[in-house]
């Protein structure tokens, strides 16, 4: 079975499993892809662009997956997660769309964002010290089939 996240969640890898087995019965591989590559599939799909992009984008992307250290290793899906460390990291009309991750302050950090959706259950973690976030609304999505759960948060 593949590693990272997978192996961390019993049901998640269950059912990995299970779309595994399907697949093979019916004679098509699934394949996991990692994110290193499907950044990489990306860089090799832009090679009609002109030169300056694509320079700008490897610049860009070589950051990106720098940033992440050893977790290009984890499956694509893994992505789903970020961490706000710093006031005004994100854009005040950006829709912060959660579709089984988790946002997550970390230190003082105050943010103001678009409208939050939900299409799985997700996290909300204000982390440690005095954190906060002001969303401009909640999704339609939000309903009792999905969950938001939210930890370290002090009323005040």
């Amino acid at each position: 079975m593949v590693g990272g996240w997978l192996l961390e969640n019993p049901t998640t890898s269950a059912l990995y499993g299970l779309a595994v087995s399907l697949y093979e019965r019916i004679g098509q591989p699934m394949k996991v892809v990692t994110i290193r590559e499907e950044f990489d599939a990306y860089l090799a799909g832009i090679e009609s662009k002109s030169e300056s992009t694509r320079v700008r984008y490897r610049q860009i992307i070589g950051e990106f997956l720098s940033s992440l250290g050893d977790r290009v290793k984890r499956n694509l899906t893994a992505l789903s997660s970020f961490l706000v460390t710093a006031d005004d990291a994100v854009n005040d009309n950006a829709a912060i769309n959660l579709g089984g991750g988790t946002m997550a302050l970390n230190g003082n950090v105050g943010e103001v964002v678009g409208q939050l959706k939900l299409s799985a259950n997700s996290t909300l973690d204000m982390g440690t010290g005095n954190s906060w976030v002001s969303f401009a609304g909640l999704g339609a999505l939000l309903d009792n089939a999905t969950r938001l759960n939210v930890y370290n948060y002090t009323p005040g």
